[in-house]
């Protein structure tokens, strides 16, 4: 398995059908919105360093990926914050996650950031194996749609 920081221009249309399966699987939104990306806004903001994809492949083919936003704190400008924006990983290859988040995790150290959240969903598995990994749960999210 091979981990990399890519580039999202390069990789969009690659990424695409990969985006399509992780909103059909987690999203409380694909019931009620349709999944329709803003390619310019993420490819400007990975432009001002705000924006990174992490990618994982099998002999070259796309099993998966994680796309994380950087910012500063607006009540600490001097701290970076990150959080995962989207990631989806092939079933097949769940089991390199670990393997994976260390990469993402060091990448982001290197770039100066001070902390690392995902939002998970309720029912998501993956917040146990967070714990395990240092990752305190923290809050609750709470949605509705409105419109």
């Amino acid at each position: 398995m091979k981990y990399s920081l890519e580039v999202l221009k390069e990789i969009k249309e690659e990424i695409s059908p990969l985006f399509e399966k992780a909103w059909e699987e987690v999203d409380f939104l694909a019931d009620h919105v349709e999944l329709d990306p803003d390619w310019d806004l993420a490819i400007k903001m990975e432009e001002m360093g705000m924006f990174r994809t992490y990618t994982m492949r099998e002999e070259g083919v796309l099993v998966g990926f994680t796309c994380v936003i950087v910012q500063p704190l607006l009540h600490s400008r001097s701290n970076f914050h990150s959080a995962v924006d989207v990631a989806y990983i092939d079933p097949s290859h769940r089991g390199s996650f670990k393997s994976f988040l260390r990469l993402i995790e060091s990448d982001l150290k290197d770039q100066g950031v001070k902390t690392f959240s995902f939002n998970l969903k309720s029912w998501d598995k993956t917040g146990e194996f967070l714990k395990k990994e240092g990752y305190p749960h923290t809050e609750n999210e709470y949605m509705k749609v409105v419109n």
